[in-house]
């Protein structure tokens, strides 16, 4: 039996990507209020979304990113860096009162089996990445060369990451699913050989093996399976409080800003 609560689904096909990364401060709002939101958005532009404590300095290649308008943003989340070029943008916050939430292993158990089955149930299968022995804790400034935990890999390369913000009364649950691989932007981006990306990133189209546009819905039922609650039907997300919509253009948030990014709040 379905719990009293719902869980509530964002979808956004095309935004602006400093837009949606800004709505990770209300969908923290939401949960701290004993709300759960599951949201999910494809990007029109590329963007290089840095972790939130992550040092800008080193982690990209400016010059490249000026001259292909990609822009440098930071979400709330931790880890690093990821480019986003067309791919599949996931958001869960839930109140950390239930008991998913209670640990950041438990809070990536609950999303990344999660994706996982909902990725099995449209025929695909990943797996997801597992210790062997001690883990080194020397991270790369690029998200897709760290195999984590949080993981989800297809023949031993990852394609989705995920990372979290845990606040008073809230955790934020952020991650991207690869749904393709351009090697010369992403290593361009990076300031990396072509070979780094070659060996950390999956060549697969996903669209090539498992109706993805799907994804969304079935992700959706499935975490309202694990966590007992109604899914609600899909809805476009709120527009960007005015307040929100002013911090997110802060040097903060727009590390290295494009043209191609608006005032609009969305």
């Amino acid at each position: 039996m379905k719990g009293s609560g719902k869980l509530l689904c964002w979808r956004t096909k095309a935004d602006n990507p400093l837009v949606d990364l800004a709505r990770g401060k209300l969908l923290l709002e939401r949960a701290s209020s004993g709300g759960c939101v599951f949201s999910w958005a494809v990007w029109p532009e590329s963007a290089l979304v840095l972790g939130y404590g992550q040092e800008a300095t080193g982690a990209y290649n400016e010059a490249f990113c000026r001259a292909s308008s990609v822009s440098v943003l930071r979400r709330r989340t931790g880890g690093s860096g990821v480019l986003v070029d067309g791919d599949m943008v996931l958001s869960l916050a839930i109140p950390s009162a239930i008991p998913a939430a209670k640990t950041i292993g438990r809070t990536y158990d609950l999303f990344v089996d999660s994706t996982r089955e909902a990725l099995l149930r449209l025929g695909l299968e990943t797996h997801r990445w597992k210790a062997e022995g001690c883990a080194s804790r020397e991270r790369s400034k690029i998200c897709f060369e760290n195999q984590l935990t949080e993981s989800l890999l297809i023949d031993g390369k990852k394609v989705m990451g995920c990372s979290q913000a845990r606040v008073a009364g809230a955790v934020l649950i952020h991650a991207v699913l690869m749904l393709g691989l351009d090697v010369e932007k992403q290593a361009g981006v990076f300031g990396v050989d072509r070979k780094r990306i070659e060996k950390a990133l999956s060549y697969v189209s996903l669209y090539d093996l498992s109706p993805m546009e799907l994804l969304p819905e079935t992700l959706s039922e499935v975490l309202g399976e694990k966590l007992n609650l109604e899914v609600g039907g899909w809805e476009e997300p709120p527009v960007l409080p005015e307040r929100l919509a002013e911090e997110s253009h802060g040097p903060k948030w727009k590390v290295l800003p494009q043209q191609v990014f608006s005032a609009d709040t969305g």
